[in-house]
């Protein structure tokens, strides 16, 4: 996850994607760089707010797979959004992340939702 300033990580480990990022960003046009990553198995989701932040649904990151939703595709709070989002990235957390704008969720609310509250 390369945007810290404007993102959230919420699970997943993807210092080694972004350090390949990183290193190949000079070399390789973004869109093939994406396109091999995603080839080997990596994979993104984002927390979406849809019906004005009443309902949160969990989303892929990438128009490869069309943004597909993961779940939440009826209204789900926010809470349940993101221990859903929080359960796919850590099914496998090397090739998986899980993130969230910072305009849309708080630490602490990441939180409560891996504790269960």
């Amino acid at each position: 996850m390369q945007n810290k300033e404007h993102f959230l990580l919420i699970a997943g480990e993807p210092d080694k994607w972004d350090t390949e990022i990183r290193e190949q960003a000079g070399s390789v046009g973004l869109v093939a760089l994406q396109n091999a990553q995603f080839m080997d198995g990596r994979r993104g989701a984002i927390l979406q707010p849809i019906r004005g932040g009443k309902a949160w649904i969990v989303t892929h990151d990438s128009s490869l797979v069309g943004f597909a939703p993961l779940c939440g595709m009826g209204a789900t709070d926010k809470g349940t959004a993101i221990r859903c989002g929080v359960d796919w990235a850590e099914a496998d957390p090397l090739k998986r992340e899980f993130y969230a704008r910072k305009q849309d969720v708080t630490p602490a609310e990441i939180e409560d939702a891996k504790r269960g509250a």
